[in-house]
């Protein structure tokens, strides 16, 4: 079986399989297949049916794909060395996500190389990706948390919030909003904003940047000296330099373990999307386009505007509710498996004892470091919020 058959048994296979990959698509080669989709016209001697049976699987399988042809009808990319007969064996097809970032695509004759009778192609994408603004963000890692604490005491001093019962929903928002008011004063005063930067290495410790200082001024001393072949710091530098990249590789290997000790039933899906998934760009803050709903039998319509993705994301995600269940009058229901005995101040307590620190805060942007240092003083007031929260049957907002 030559290299012609074989393609078109992979292909009449995965026309057969139904295999469509959700990914994007790129044929590129030399098909040696001839077709009226871009073939010359005036080469009927190609236009056969024997030809056109020939090509037939690609094109079931062009169209299975959903592939475009970037090169246009009638560009030929070959020139046969005995005729002179210009023919169009080469062919580019792309997945409709590429097709749309589609620049230019010619063959380009004059730089045909030698030993061949193939011309070059040149394809153009445009592959520059939308980025969200990133806005710089609390950096609670740089705040001392005896510090902290003692601003918090004293705001809390100083405002003489009140501790006796909640009683209305205006009293609710009144306590929590004194609360958290006290929270975001403190942290204009204590913590700093930083940029988020695409260089951000977890792994990165204070006794790394110290070695990489080390490193640097060894490397400039032994750039001074560098035609100096027994001065003492080619030596040093290369010791302490082996010495960084051990030190890099054992604080990897020490960050990957200590995710490894903390999966739990909460991150054990996302430990198995970072092992199976690929080299990715970091995280960043970039949705690709998504498919829009329309009615049945129109054409696919997507959109790349940042709210209309949003709304999108938000329907998937929250539908709307749907019926009540119809449940009989008489419904025998099942025993409670437990009695709620409220809530109680050690409660709260073991509960933030608990907590995990420099995790992604919500809405308010107030992390759980904040409930860990400050317990002792917050306790009464969270107490007291969480009570009502019971009693009167409503939530915070800031808090969901």
């Amino acid at each position: 079986m030559n290299k012609h058959e074989r393609e078109r048994a992979k292909a009449e296979h995965a026309l057969a399989a139904g295999d469509r990959q959700p990914c994007h698509l790129i044929w590129a080669g030399d098909f040696n297949r001839h077709h009226t989709f871009w073939e010359r016209p005036e080469n009927t001697h190609l236009l056969t049916r024997a030809y056109l049976e020939a090509a037939q699987p690609l094109v079931e399988a062009i169209g299975a794909f959903d592939l475009h042809q970037l090169l246009p009808l009638g560009v030929p990319t070959l020139k046969a060395n005995t005729t002179g007969n210009l023919t169009r064996p080469d062919n580019i097809f792309a997945s409709m996500e590429i097709a749309e970032s589609f620049l230019s695509c010619h063959a380009i004759p004059y730089l045909q190389p030698i030993c061949t009778d193939h011309f070059p192609i040149h394809t153009e994408l445009d592959l520059t990706s939308e980025r969200t603004n990133e806005h710089p963000r609390w950096n609670w890692r740089k705040v001392e948390q005896g510090k902290f604490h003692n601003a918090v005491e004293e705001k809390l001093t100083t405002r003489d919030l009140p501790t006796g019962e909640i009683k209305t929903p205006e009293e609710f928002q009144e306590a929590l909003d004194d609360l958290m008011q006290v929270i975001y004063d403190v942290r204009e005063e204590l913590v700093p904003k930083t940029s988020p930067t695409p260089y951000d290495k977890r792994w990165w410790n204070a006794d790394l940047a110290k070695t990489r200082k080390e490193v640097q001024k060894l490397s400039r001393t032994s750039h001074q000296f560098r035609l100096e072949q027994t001065h003492f710091s080619h030596a040093e530098y290369k010791r302490v330099r082996n010495r960084f990249k051990d030190k890099i590789q054992k604080a990897k290997q020490e960050h990957w373990d200590a995710y490894l000790e903390d999966i739990g039933q909460d991150t054990i899906w996302n430990f198995s999307k970072y092992v199976k998934g690929g080299p990715s760009d970091g995280g960043r803050s970039r949705i690709p386009r998504l498919e829009k709903e329309v009615p049945l039998g129109r054409p696919k319509e997507y959109t790349t505007d940042n709210a209309e993705k949003s709304r999108i994301l938000h329907d998937i995600f929250f539908p709307p509710p749907g019926d009540p269940p119809d449940v009989p009058d008489n419904f025998d229901f099942p025993r409670e498996k437990f009695k709620f005995k409220g809530i109680t101040r050690n409660l709260i307590r073991s509960v933030v004892a608990g907590l995990k620190c420099y995790k992604a805060p919500g809405q308010d942007e107030v992390p759980n470091e904040v409930f860990k240092w400050c317990i002792d003083l917050l306790l009464p007031f969270l107490f007291r919020i969480f009570q009502a929260s019971i009693k009167l049957g409503i939530y915070a907002d800031d808090w969901k």
